[in-house]
């Protein structure tokens, strides 16, 4: 990590909070982040200190008020998707860590309870941690709050680098987003080969020798064109100023990648 091999203390800097919720709907929100407390934190540490520090993360994540309540469950009434989505989080700070990693932590949650787990990640990071995360749906609101983006499109590198030179960069290799639309969507569709479509793939079938009849009647065309589409972004993001910054940024070590 950073160049350097992870050492033993690894686990007990980095958070993850997993895309489903690994938590036991039966306890209460502080029963689940002192469970986590107590398999987690030293042993050393006395009950009231590990009682401290709950209480410390309930207040963070704004749960003081359901703390009490119990999560739920498929047949048990709980406390709602978003407050639940935060117990999860919770029973990650619990360990103070300086990065924490979340995979979709929006799946399944609406628009506004999405916003608001965003901003409480937001939050986090201008207290100085680390936030990694992992997004497929991003609503402006959402996206403009996202210092470092990460675009991968077919396991490839599409962009790295800081969200707001996204769009100029993508300017300056011929793709040009509409004024009212959604960044986080025209990235989507230009990786998945849904910004015109049409030419774009006539385009790649000519480059490839292959006729417009017979490329259309191929019954994979659409991931051929895609993986096209993606190592053709790949390229130009390589040839751009923003790669040599990505490759500083990451370190590879021993040719061991660890993909976020």
């Amino acid at each position: 990590m950073d160049g350097k091999e992870r050492g033993l203390n690894f686990k007990s800097i980095t958070g993850y909070v997993t895309q489903e919720d690994v938590i036991m709907g039966t306890l209460t929100v502080k029963e689940n982040i002192m469970f986590s407390a107590n398999m987690r934190l030293p042993s050393k540490l006395s009950k009231e200190i590990k009682k401290f520090m709950v209480e410390e993360v309930l207040d963070e994540l704004g749960l003081t008020d359901v703390g009490d309540s119990r999560v739920g469950t498929e047949y048990l009434r709980g406390v709602s998707g978003g407050e639940r989505k935060r117990t999860c989080i919770g029973m990650e700070l619990i360990i103070r860590p300086s990065i924490l990693f979340l995979d979709e932590p929006t799946s399944g949650l609406d628009s506004s309870t999405s916003y608001s787990v965003i901003c409480l990640l937001n939050e986090l990071a201008k207290k100085g941690r680390i936030v990694v995360l992992s997004i497929h749906q991003a609503r402006y609101g959402i996206f403009k709050m996202i210092d470092n983006l990460l675009l991968l499109g077919n396991g490839s590198v599409i962009y790295h680098g800081p969200t707001e030179n996204a769009l100029p960069y993508f300017n300056s290799i011929g793709y040009q987003c509409e004024e009212f639309n959604n960044p986080a969507d025209f990235f989507l569709d230009v990786i998945n080969g849904d910004f015109d479509k049409t030419k774009s793939f006539i385009e790649s079938s000519k480059e490839h020798n292959i006729s417009i009849s017979k490329a259309f009647e191929m019954s994979d065309r659409k991931s051929r064109f895609i993986k096209q589409r993606s190592d053709k972004l790949a390229r130009l993001f390589e040839k751009s100023k923003y790669y040599a910054r990505f490759i500083h940024i990451l370190k590879y070590y021993n040719s061991n990648i660890y993909t976020i």
